[in-house]
């Protein structure tokens, strides 16, 4: 028994069931199952059982003129057409033969078992209220033609029956690509820190086994790290434009009302926002979190791209292969019929109506989308005031549109401080590992949050706490205190958290965050002392902050000497730039190490910083890097302190408790 009625549910497709296949008779079966067609009708379809074919001189002549319509067909022979009304043990004899092919002048001449696609036309009775459904095997390659897909591949002549099929088809993944535009985005890769060409012995010869030493062997200078961080940025950062382009092309009507152009302006940020960043040619340390970055945007994007499955290109509700203006009628693809082959591939030419295009489902892939967009937008730090890449005259914002937690930091920074360090404060903030999602893990400190604008990334970072309005209970460097003697409108204030255990979450309970943010430490100067190969910050007391929260860290630094003089980095077998720290790990920092001058300094230096030779730099008077800089981090995936340094490891600074201040003479 059949049942049908009218019904609201959007999208159109197999609900469930209506699976194809053949049956051990040679005959197609087609599961018990329910559909929904493009005017909304739903119907419950029981088991079908078809063994024969209605000959082409007695198919009905509705049926014939719609698939003509549909599959943009002329009038052919008899036996060369592309579609074949299928019929079940009721039919009449003399109007119906068998789909086993019993004869070499069976009518038709090619095997109907094989990339054919079965498919379920509907026509309803408007007078009577009736709607009468048919079942019609349709040639692959016909679809293909009808749906303008190219990439014909001969057919491989194999299925039930041994007779050779000499016909072209379209080649089953260009299909598929086609139906699923998925398909065509490229699954992303960062390239890993040292592999670009520090660990190459001979750079022409690229990648392999025989042309690789350990990438830490050669290091000596900071501008080593510096251009191997550039090379990689430089290369993949067009690689992740195309992607995204890509996915734009292929989503941008889901993805976001927006429109092409405004889409286009994100990808041009990408790249300004570098661009600026070498030519300015200030604070070049931070060149290691445009590499974070990366692997930001990278994350964010393959998550995106894997929630985008199931997804049509255009509206779920519209079948755009349809012609308004063509017979009067509905046809749903039940997908190809399956002999042996497996199922558990999704199947081409199969309508389904998808979860993927539920309303929560689309919000979701929107917020990852914008998150993305904002992630680009937002990227920032302290001083480097990229964010005059977005920012345009026409636009109108208002004062709190404008602030962000960058200007906190800037806030109690002198704007003139010639010794090159900051005061901003060190923070090792809880957070979760590569194998979390990205929204689960604390913010990172490059994206400025403003509490109240639409483009600040906590807004969008998980969605499922957006939909919770929990947004203020996310970790991030840049949650702070406020000062309530102060204007909401004055930096201090505009925090997007008030809560305690997202201000100082190393207060509350880190069982569930394994590992650290070690942040707001690259770009400080530090002061090393050779006697006993120990070393403070100059404006921050990091060991009493590691002791008052009980974190079981290590932190060491290493000074970066110049010269051909090998340090011995090789010898930390592990050692990996990593954005998180795991407890009972080794934070490494690397920092330049001062050097007499020869000359009085005109800058306000006793000693010489590293000069960073950049070609897009509009500068190359004063050193980029003062001494005593640190410019890099690292982790070793052990504790230093318990541990006895291996042969021919370089000389490490170990991190000492800050000296109390000197008393003031009354």
């Amino acid at each position: 028994m059949t049942q049908e009625t009218d019904t609201c549910l959007s999208g159109y497709g197999v609900v469930c069931g209506a699976e194809v296949h053949v049956a051990p008779d040679c005959s197609i079966e087609v599961d018990e199952g329910t559909l929904i067609f493009t005017g909304g009708a739903l119907y419950h379809s029981p088991k079908q059982h078809f063994r024969y074919y209605v000959k082409p001189a007695n198919m009905n002549a509705q049926v014939k003129a719609y698939m003509i319509a549909y599959l943009q067909l002329k009038e052919t022979a008899d036996d060369t057409l592309e579609f074949w009304q299928l019929a079940d043990d009721t039919a009449d004899q003399q109007t119906i033969d068998s789909l086993k092919q019993q004869h070499p002048g069976d009518v038709p001449k090619h095997n109907l078992m094989w990339n054919n696609v079965l498919v379920v036309l509907a026509f309803k009775d408007n007078e009577k209220q009736t709607t009468a459904y048919y079942w019609v095997l349709v040639s692959r390659n016909a679809l293909a033609e009808a749906f303008k897909i190219g990439g014909a591949s001969p057919a491989d002549g194999q299925g039930l029956f041994t007779r050779p099929l000499t016909r072209k088809e379209v080649d089953v993944v260009t299909v598929d690509e086609f139906l699923r535009p998925l398909l065509k985005l490229p699954v992303l890769f960062v390239p890993r820190f040292g592999y670009k060409g520090l660990a190459y012995l001979d750079i022409p010869k690229g990648l392999k086994d025989d042309n690789i030493r350990n990438p830490f062997l050669p290091v000596t200078t900071y501008a080593q790290i510096f251009f191997e961080y550039k090379a990689i940025i430089d290369d993949y950062l067009l690689v992740f434009r195309d992607a995204l382009k890509n996915l734009h092309r292929a989503f941008g009507p889901v993805l976001s009302h927006k429109g092409k152009d405004y889409l286009e302006r994100y990808r041009k940020f990408l790249l300004l926002k570098v661009k600026m960043f070498y030519e300015e040619g200030e604070h070049l340390y931070n060149i290691q979190y445009i590499y974070d970055w990366l692997r930001d945007l990278t994350t964010a994007y393959n998550e995106l791209v894997s929630k985008l499955n199931g997804f049509r290109s255009g509206c779920p509700c519209k079948n755009d292969a349809v012609d308004p203006e063509g017979p009067a009628g509905e046809i749903l693809l039940l997908g190809p019929v399956m002999g042996s082959r497996s199922t558990y591939q999704p199947l081409i030419f199969r309508d389904l109506a998808s979860a993927a295009d539920t309303d929560r489902t689309i919000r979701e892939v929107r917020c990852l989308h914008w998150r993305l967009l904002m992630m680009i937008r937002t990227f920032d730090l302290p001083f480097l005031h990229l964010n005059k890449v977005v920012e345009s005259p026409s636009d109108d914002q208002g004062i709190e549109e404008q602030l962000d937690s960058t200007d906190y930091w800037e806030y109690f920074n002198s704007q003139d401080n010639t010794a090159g360090d900051n005061k901003l404060p060190i923070k090792f903030t809880p957070t979760r590992g590569s194998l979390s999602p990205l929204g689960k893990r604390a913010i990172p400190y490059y994206y400025p949050i403003d509490s109240n604008s639409i483009y600040s990334v906590h807004q969008f970072w998980d969605y499922e706490t957006t939909v919770l309005r929990r947004i203020d209970t996310h970790l991030s460097y840049n949650a702070y205190p406020g000062d309530p003697s102060k204007a909401s409108t004055d930096p201090v204030n505009d925090c997007y958290t008030t809560r305690l255990e997202v201000i100082w979450p190393l207060a509350f309970d880190i069982e569930p965050y394994p590992f650290l943010r070690p942040e707001g430490h690259i770009g400080k100067i530090l002061t090393p002392n050779d006697v006993d190969h120990t070393f403070i910050f100059n404006t921050y007391g990091l060991f009493e902050y590691l002791e008052k929260y009980n974190l079981c860290v290590d932190v060491i630094a290493i000074g970066l000497p110049g010269g051909e003089t090998l340090l011995g980095l090789e010898n930390f077998c592990g050692l990996e730039h990593r954005p998180a720290l795991p407890q009972g790990h080794t934070l490494v920092l690397f920092f330049v190490n001062a050097v007499e001058r020869d000359e009085p300094p005109s800058d306000g230096f006793h000693n010489a910083g590293e000069q960073i030779e950049l070609q897009e730099c509009k500068k190359d008077t004063t050193p980029e890097i003062p001494p005593l800089c640190v410019v890099a981090d690292f982790v070793l995936p052990y504790r230093f302190m318990c541990c006895t340094p291996p042969a021919g490891a370089p000389a490490v600074y170990t991190l000492a408790k800050t000296p109390p201040p000197a008393p003031v003479n009354p």
